[in-house]
């Protein structure tokens, strides 16, 4: 051979890992030089040594220390589930692990307790994006259990910022004492006053009197009882624990005799007095899509009741006012549903399309992001927000006309589900959620197994726990493309078409199973926004039977009557209007 004179080639094989984990996951699979079993409940994981030492301290302390473990061939394990120690096997040697609401808690603990670090931060990743006022304070207490100090503080800022909210949920009142002896002892709680402070603290004590009514005294202390109001403090001294304690009448008591003294040193010397500041919830609504002199629209428009006008832009209470984002697919005769700070847009009609797609916008990120599609196309369908979960009905599409479908979206899993179909097909319906019921009202189908379409009047509700459709009382008269809220627990509809521009609202109160006629409307319109903001119902845009509109009126609930509202900045005809927190 002649002599060789080229310089050094470094040959890189960059699939070597990936081809050597695959064998010795066949060899795993198939029992092959495995020299540990670990022992979890009744089922023996066969694994090998090093593999698992290279991933985890907790194992590479236990098999390379002086542990009566690091000679033993079957490996006890204590406390831990074992499909999350069967999950985390597999994951060392393939690097894939499927995290769902079902197994994230399981493979948190198990990662933290064995040291599995980036499955413990991605766990952690998993529940920080499925926070919301139903699940926070669970998943407040379960970092606290692991450790898992940035899922702490970020669940525990969320109950802070939405404590309001949270407060009315079950979650808050099974809380243990010491979570809510922390929250109350947070210099900002974001809530109307107070009085809804202390309101939420009555109710955790009456959940189980018995067993609570020794923090009573403790928890009272922590309320600031200098900011209640004299009314609420006088009806406190009657609940039943205050009543039975001594130390808690004094408290209130002297609170009582100090919010209405006149001698300012009383109040400023009350224990108390600066401990908190109360941030309330800012509320705006958002103008989204819809059409406006022949062009479908992709622009978003501000209300802000501060203000008292509608802008382009948007800031929360410390920033600087800044552009409101558009949405990504321009759109009329959407859904849309909000809460707290968080915003779904789906389905409705594009210039040329009937549309699948939902869109999320999530503030202060101002941001609109696509999320998973529907399992079809949907216009002049309705969304709702049942236990968190956006929920959407009906609607049309030209491949199977008009719809009683109905499906569910999991933000968890990103993934919509197809539900308990409705017993009308109905598009351009309105539709509410009041705690776990959802509500169809109207809009234009029939009856499925019925091929005739009409104008509907009729009204069915879905029950979450037993997954069933039952009529209820329908409306006094057929409408479709009309507004539908909820307010307290009362569904007001509010305007709409059945072959004439209705200006008539109603309302229906589920506890009495009755419609009642409410003041029409100063206009006729159909296809426009509609939402609530404080004590106030607004409707907004559509069109009238002779031009599409850009003026606003809102209902007074508690005066019952109609008042105009600030004009948006264009007319929109198929838009949504939602209510956001910023």
């Amino acid at each position: 051979m002649e002599q060789i004179t080229s310089k050094p080639f470094v040959y890189h094989n960059r699939d070597s890992l990936d081809e050597a984990f695959q064998c010795l996951a066949e060899f795993r699979d198939n029992g092959l030089l495995c020299d540990v079993l670990l022992c979890v409940e009744n089922r023996e994981i066969p694994a090998h040594r090093v593999i698992l030492a290279a991933s985890s301290p907790y194992f590479k302390a236990m098999f390379l220390g002086n542990l009566s473990e690091s000679k033993q061939h079957r490996v006890a394990l204590y406390e831990i589930d074992a499909s999350a120690i069967e999950m985390l096997v597999e994951f060392v040697y393939t690097g894939v692990l499927k995290i769902e609401k079902c197994n994230v808690h399981s493979l948190l603990y198990a990662s933290a307790v064995l040291q599995f670090e980036k499955v413990r931060k991605a766990c952690c990743e998993f529940l920080l994006r499925a926070l919301n006022i139903y699940n926070c304070l669970g998943i407040r207490s379960l970092a606290e259990t692991l450790s898992c100090h940035e899922l702490f503080a970020t669940a525990h800022q969320f109950v802070v910022d939405h404590f309001g909210d949270v407060a009315k949920h079950d979650e808050f009142l099974k809380q243990p004492f010491e979570s809510l002896k922390c929250l109350l002892d947070s210099r900002f709680l974001n809530a109307s006053s107070e009085d809804e402070v202390f309101s939420g603290v009555l109710k955790w004590l009456n959940f189980s009197p018995v067993k609570r009514r020794t923090f009573a005294s403790s928890l009272i202390n922590q309320c600031c009882l200098m900011k209640i109001s004299p009314d609420f403090l006088r009806r406190i001294l009657r609940d039943s624990i205050v009543e039975a304690s001594c130390e808690c009448r004094k408290l209130i008591l002297k609170a009582l005799e100090t919010v209405q003294s006149t001698n300012l040193q009383d109040v400023y010397e009350f224990p108390g007095i600066s401990h908190r500041s109360l941030r309330t919830g800012h509320e705006v609504m958002l103008a989204i899509g819809g059409e406006s002199d022949g062009m479908t629209l992709d622009s978003c428009q501000c209300f802000n009741p501060k203000c008292n006008s509608w802008t382009w832009e948007i800031s929360g209470r410390c920033g600087d006012p800044m552009p409101l984002a558009n949405i990504n697919d321009g759109r009329t005769f959407m859904g849309v549903t909000s809460s707290g700070h968080h915003t779904y847009v789906v389905g409705g009609h594009s210039s040329w399309n009937i549309l699948d797609s939902l869109e999320h916008y999530e503030w202060p990120g101002n941001k609109w992001c696509h999320l998973s599609p529907l399992h079809m196309e949907r216009m002049g369908a309705s969304a709702v927000l049942l236990d968190a979960h956006p929920v959407v009905l009906g609607g049309y599409n030209r491949t199977s006309g008009y719809l009683s479908s109905v499906e569910m979206y999991d933000p968890l899993i990103d993934n919509w589900t197809l539900v308990s179909s409705m017993r009308s097909r109905r598009s351009y319906l309105g539709a509410v959620a009041i705690g776990k019921t959802v509500y169809a009202i109207g809009g234009f189908g029939g009856e499925c197994g019925n091929l005739s379409n009409d104008w509907l009047m009729s009204v069915e509700k879905l029950d979450s726990q037993s997954g069933e459709w039952l009529s209820v009382t329908t409306m006094s008269q057929p409408r479709a493309y009309f507004g539908a809220v909820q307010k307290e627990g009362v569904v007001y509809v509010i305007g709409g078409y059945n072959q004439s521009w209705l200006n008539t609202a109603e309302r229906f109160d589920p506890r009495e199973g009755r419609w009642y006629n409410i003041p029409a409307m100063k206009s006729p319109r159909s296809s426009a926004g509609a939402s609530v903001l404080g004590n106030n119902l607004f409707i907004a845009g559509g069109f009238n039977g002779m031009r599409n509109l850009n003026t606003v009126e809102c209902f007074d609930t508690r005066a019952g009557k109609w008042m105009d509202a600030p004009s948006m900045q264009n007319t929109r005809y198929g838009m949504a209007l939602t209510t956001l927190q910023i």
